[in-house]
């Protein structure tokens, strides 16, 4: 896979990941359901530290995995 598509992936799922987290914050009915939070803290957080830092370093990444 070519870097540009990598970056537009990672790019999107980072921007898909913080409306949710933004959809979590200002939604009284989210906030209520706890399978959601449950979701957003296991998954949606590191997945938005992992493409975040993905997106940041990637040829030190690169580099580390081999």
């Amino acid at each position: 896979m070519r870097p540009s598509t990598t970056r537009s992936i990672l790019r999107y799922l980072h921007l898909a990941a913080g409306v949710a987290i933004a959809a979590f914050i200002y939604s009284p009915t989210l906030q209520s359901i706890v399978a959601f939070e449950a979701v957003l803290r296991f998954v949606v957080i590191p997945a938005i530290g992992i493409s975040g830092l993905l997106m940041w370093k990637p040829k030190l990444l690169r580099r580390r995995a081999g």
